[in-house]
């Protein structure tokens, strides 16, 4: 998953500036080392989903079970 954010800022930086196969890269003159950092940022804010089970009406619906 690419949040919560599960890598450091340079393992980060390689999956966006070289990914292999799984994206396009994104080169310097696309996406700014400040962009990238930013972005970095704001992904590693976003809180992980909460479980189904937790979730009051999937709950009362028996999602999760």
């Amino acid at each position: 998953p690419i949040a919560p954010m599960q890598h450091s800022l340079d393992a980060f930086r390689v999956l966006v500036r070289s990914p292999g196969n799984a994206m396009p890269a994104f080169a310097p003159q696309v996406l700014s080392e400040d962009q990238l950092k930013k972005l970095y940022q704001f992904l590693s804010s976003v809180r992980p989903s909460p479980e189904v089970s937790d979730l009051p009406l999937l709950k009362s619906l028996g999602a999760g079970q």
